[in-house]
């Protein structure tokens, strides 16, 4: 019903998704095709979503991962990718959840295979359209170096090919980090209605 009509959502869906999202795990054949099919719908329709359905889906996709039923590299392309969403508090929780979730799976010993995937992913992201999509997706790569958690060659490099990149501003910050500002203190966040212009643009 909520991805027909997206719009709009029954009374009980949020309270329905938060049980069913907490009790998944203990039924893993039953409920194997759940986290792809919230996942889906939430990258699929995340500008028509009421605002407090994508803050539960994205809640709920963060639970599930953490009980082992969606593999991490999955959720968090799928973030990097909902970084296009016009909601500006959903970004901010992405972006929030994407630095602390990969400084997590580094923290014992390099993920070398997930950070490698989620550089190349980032580098196709910052030649999407989505200017908003591409400049949170670039802020993320330069706090985790800033965080020493991606201080590698790579990410140097894909933060450097943003110098290509179709959206002047994302040109300045990648210039700003090479000549050494990634670890001055951030300027603050860009307008609401700034953002709005860049996503339609």
């Amino acid at each position: 019903l909520v991805e027909q009509q997206p719009g709009s959502s029954p009374a009980d869906f949020l309270p329905l998704l938060s049980f069913v999202s907490h009790i998944a795990a203990c039924f893993p054949s039953l409920m194997a095709d759940l986290p792809e099919g919230l996942g889906r719908l939430l990258e699929e329709r995340h500008d028509v979503l009421e605002p407090a359905v994508r803050r539960a889906l994205l809640q709920a996709l963060v639970l599930l991962r953490n009980r082992g039923m969606v593999p991490p590299l999955a959720l968090l392309q799928r973030c990097f990718r909902l970084f296009r969403c016009r909601d500006k508090t959903l970004r901010a929780r992405l972006y929030a959840y994407v630095v602390t979730d990969i400084k997590t799976a580094n923290r014992k010993a390099r993920d070398q295979p997930l950070n490698r995937a989620l550089q190349n992913h980032v580098i196709h992201i910052l030649q999407e359209p989505s200017s908003v999509g591409a400049k949170y997706a670039l802020r993320a790569m330069i706090e985790l170096y800033r965080r020493q958690v991606w201080r590698d060659a790579k990410t140097v490099n894909v933060i450097a090919s943003a110098l290509f990149c179709p959206h002047p501003k994302l040109r300045i910050a990648a210039l700003h980090f090479l000549l050494g500002a990634h670890d001055a203190p951030r300027d603050g966040e860009d307008s609401e209605e700034e953002e709005l212009q860049e996503a339609r643009g």
